[in-house]
């Protein structure tokens, strides 16, 4: 089985996210390794990200900054 690394940048995605990573995580044929970086959302964002972490061990690594666009984010 292949293995693929994806790397998400977040900010304010609060309605969204909880979908995105749900399909994200469902691919097939594949060992998904989720990376999440979040550019200092102000709604719930990160506290989503932090439940459905602790529910899937594919979510790698949780990071949260104050990156200011999300070319800086996406950079980071």
């Amino acid at each position: 089985m292949s293995k693929t690394a994806i790397l998400m940048c977040t900010k304010n995605g609060e309605k969204y996210v909880q979908e995105q990573v749900n399909s994200i995580l469902k691919q097939k044929n594949t060992k998904i390794h989720l990376y999440i970086s979040d550019d200092n959302s102000k709604d719930k964002t990160i506290k989503i990200i932090r439940e459905l972490k602790k529910k899937n061990n594919n979510i790698k690594k949780i990071y949260a900054g104050k990156y200011g666009s999300a070319a800086k984010n996406f950079f980071f």
